[in-house]
């Protein structure tokens, strides 16, 4: 759903699909393991086995990331979050493992979660993302995101 005071990018449904087919593949991997007497083979099952009801919960869940003129609000998960405009410098494209995320670079005055956001930073290089589960590329997704950010900022401060 797109309009000129708002845009919604829809989460893609295939995604957990494919999760959920590689969570029971590997599985079946981390039974086969155990059946041969490898220890690996519980710690393939127990952390593959998390992706299966996961998978599961993030299909039937809503993904989305809604932009509307003094922010944007992105779904998925537990409960939505959101950021305005200003709390933000920059989106662009990151990896974490070789997946591609949307990172956030939070603007110098955004005082909320410090702490956290420095470990992330530390850990990723990124100090804000969101994950890739979307219709859209990332690139696609960073596109919009500052583009959004670039034309609403310019109207708060004219």
């Amino acid at each position: 759903m797109s309009n000129s005071e708002s845009l919604t990018i829809e989460g893609s449904k295939l995604k957990p699909i494919k999760h959920l087919i590689a969570g029971i593949v590997f599985v079946a991997i981390g039974g086969y393991l155990i059946h041969t007497g490898s220890i690996f083979g519980w710690g393939c099952v127990l952390f593959f086995g998390l992706a299966i009801p996961a998978s599961i919960l993030q299909f039937f869940k809503r993904s989305y990331i809604k932009l509307d003129s003094s922010g944007f609000e992105v779904g998925y998960g537990a409960k939505p979050w959101r950021l305005d405009w200003h709390e933000v410098d920059l989106f662009y494209v990151g990896k974490i493992g070789g997946n591609k995320m949307i990172a956030i670079k939070y603007s110098s005055s955004y005082e909320k979660q410090q702490g956290s956001r420095k470990i992330a930073s530390t850990l990723t290089g990124m100090e804000g993302v969101i994950n890739n589960q979307f219709k859209l590329s990332p690139e696609q997704i960073c596109k919009h995101l500052n583009d959004w950010k670039v034309r609403y900022c310019e109207d708060a401060n004219t």
